[in-house]
């Protein structure tokens, strides 16, 4: 056989061996399905820290979609990473980091409902967050942990020069002056496939501020305020703070006060309160609260009568005398009570022995000929009677 012809037949001889290796259905037909997609899941989301005391806490989304395509991805925990750099130092690669020398804890996820199936009943609930959800990590920074580990040197990357011949060199980018805590996060789900990192986390180690001192708390019938002495800060840092209720892990002012002071609606009578207050500092943008003060307790008790009634008028007709006043405003008013006395010069006496819920009351034990003189006084839940108000005479039929 000639080159020629042998090069003519290569086509017809492969096209041979690739429809020798396709299944018994013939050449051109479909093969089998392809094996799903092992999908893996998403790298955490908005990553964010806070220390609080000596407590660093990390927060972050736990995924709930996977990068290499659409799919069922069911998260069994989320991984966390940290190790502690010296002023200077280079942090290890993400490759380095997430090994099991530097695992500092995880966060269990709740498993996905299995498809087709009725909600399981719960006996005990699950705390644990679901998919979608923020997640909070927390670790005591222990000595132990403040202590910068022993890094490997990273090759340093060489950088293309961009200046004209003869400019300046850059400037250096500044070196921390602080030791930091670097943290990053990934996901695995329960078939043990690894997620990509997260962004990372960084915490400066500065001082931390002292506590607050003096805090105090007081109220009225509408409000409660919670008032405090700043501390001084040996770093001369500007503080800002945080109030907390005791039980709560989120503050309850939206944003860091700059003032020493805190008020808000409602002072929640009969009910026992305790707060205490944390001094913020920035390192970056990290805020760094102090330790808490003191809790500060109080019970507060409605002592706060309603006001007087206004408008309080009658009308007279044979054997009764027909009263009407305008409502009171308060939100916790029980009701009214109506005085009543002869004129002139009689003690005014209660005509009932519970507060009426209207705002009118008809008078039906006068006598004919008698003068009346009329008063209602405003009631609350507290049982708290308010002042008189203005009184009116009538004669009876």
């Amino acid at each position: 056989m000639t080159a020629a012809r042998f090069r003519f037949h290569l086509p017809s001889i492969a096209l041979a061996f690739a429809c020798a290796g396709i299944a018994a259905g013939g050449c051109g037909k479909k093969g089998p399905p392809l094996a799903p997609l092992r999908l893996v899941p998403a790298a955490p989301a908005d990553v964010s820290l806070v220390r609080r005391g000596s407590e660093a806490r990390l927060r972050f989304t736990i995924p709930s979609t996977s990068p290499n395509g659409p799919g069922r991805i069911d998260i069994d925990r989320v991984e966390i990473y940290a190790v502690t750099a010296a002023p200077g130092d280079d942090v290890p690669s993400n490759l380095m980091l997430m090994t099991k020398k530097y695992l500092v804890g995880t966060v269990q996820v709740k498993p996905l409902p299995v498809e087709g199936a009725a909600p399981a009943q719960e006996t005990v609930p699950d705390t644990r967050p679901a998919q979608g959800e923020v997640a909070t990590f927390s670790e005591t920074l222990t000595p132990e942990k403040l202590t910068p580990a022993v890094l490997p040197k990273l090759e340093p990357q060489p950088v293309p020069a961009t200046a004209a011949p003869g400019a300046a060199p850059p400037t250096p980018a500044p070196q921390d002056t602080d030791p930091k805590r670097v943290y990053v996060t990934r996901a695995i789900t329960r078939g043990g496939r690894r997620g990509p990192p997260s962004v990372r986390g960084t915490l400066l180690l500065v001082a931390v501020p002292p506590p607050p001192d003096g805090v105090a708390v007081s109220y009225n019938e509408t409000a409660l305020s919670v008032e405090w002495k700043p501390p001084p800060d040996a770093a001369g840092r500007t503080l800002s703070f945080n109030v907390y209720r005791k039980g709560t892990a989120k503050p309850l002012n939206e944003a860091p006060l700059a003032e020493p002071k805190f008020e808000r609606p409602g002072p929640e009578f009969e009910t026992e309160q305790c707060f205490s207050v944390r001094a913020v500092a920035k390192a970056g943008a990290v805020p760094i609260e102090s330790e808490p003060s003191a809790d500060q307790c109080v019970t507060p008790h409605d002592t706060f009568p309603p006001a007087a009634p206004k408008g309080l008028g009658a009308v007279t007709v044979p054997g009764e005398v027909d009263l009407i006043w305008d409502a009171n405003a308060e939100p916790d008013l029980a009701g009214y009570v109506v005085l009543r006395g002869e004129a002139p010069g009689d003690k005014l006496l209660p005509l009932m022995t519970a507060p009426l819920a209207d705002t009118k009351f008809v008078d039906k034990t006068v006598k004919p000929g008698v003068r009346y003189v009329y008063a209602v006084v405003a009631v609350d839940k507290a049982s708290n009677p308010g002042p008189q108000s203005p009184r009116i005479e009538e004669t009876a039929r």
